[in-house]
């Protein structure tokens, strides 16, 4: 159970903040392990230290959220245009979605799907001659792109940053702007979850698998950072490409 549960949170840890889905490859996990890594209390766990470790990572420039202003390119006011494409769509399909996470057969073909996304965003790179602050049209359909990665094998933060890219915010805007709207996207799911969830959260297992998917998580977004300021996030392309690649024979 320990083992599974080291396995299951650092796989959350660190797919969850680079570009190749962490629930496809939580999928996979349910298929390989026999384990169903989805019930409810494990998901707020997980959720719980995806938050913890967004906050650790940005906390001085989620605290500067509050004190910038900009009229209508007020940060606040663009992450709320850019949540609700994926907001409507889940409020509208949540039932729907869910039968999703229940099928395996369609993964090979949403991991290429998300390294061809990828892959795009190295044309992005050699395209671009200027770069523009965030607006709320940016804002908005970055938000579009962002409701793709409900299917499971869609990055969030590979659609969010490569589209940011085409509509040529700066590479570090780009990172940042993708994780702040992972605060209305977590936190949306934890109110859908929290009702269903009991005591068993604070078992020695689940604060393990909170504290192993934190710390990775951390470590995720440096390494994040990192290449996406050095303009190489297409690299993550090749590998789900690689994955679609070998489900497809398997």
């Amino acid at each position: 159970m320990y083992i599974k549960m080291f396995v299951i949170a650092m796989v959350q840890g660190i797919t969850e903040f680079l570009p190749v889905s962490s629930s496809g490859h939580m999928v996979m996990l349910e298929k390989f392990l026999h384990y169903n890594p989805r019930g409810n209390a494990l998901e707020i766990i997980l959720h719980l230290a995806t938050l913890l470790a967004v906050t650790v990572f940005f906390n001085k420039k989620l605290i500067s959220l509050f004190t910038l202003k900009g009229g209508k390119n007020n940060p606040l006011l663009l992450i709320v245009i850019a949540t609700i494409p994926a907001g409507i769509v889940g409020v509208l399909f949540n039932d729907k979605i869910e039968t999703v996470f229940d099928a395996t057969s369609y993964l090979p073909w949403t991991f290429l799907i998300n390294g061809l996304i990828l892959i795009t965003y190295y044309l992005a790179e050699k395209n671009i001659r200027h770069e523009k602050v965030n607006s709320p049209l940016s804002s908005f359909l970055i938000g579009v792109a962002q409701v793709f990665a409900i299917l499971p094998g869609i990055s969030r933060s590979g659609t969010t940053i490569t589209a940011a890219r085409w509509l040529k915010l700066k590479r570090e805007e780009a990172f940042d702007f993708s994780f702040y709207l992972l605060f209305p996207a977590v936190l949306g799911a934890l109110m859908l979850k929290i009702k269903e969830v009991d005591a068993v959260i604070f078992s020695g297992v689940y604060i393990m698998g909170f504290v192993v998917a934190f710390l990775f998580g951390v470590l995720a977004l440096y390494l994040l950072k990192k290449i996406v300021i050095s303009g190489r996030l297409y690299i993550f392309g090749l590998y789900t490409i690689l994955l679609s690649l070998v489900l497809f024979i398997t």
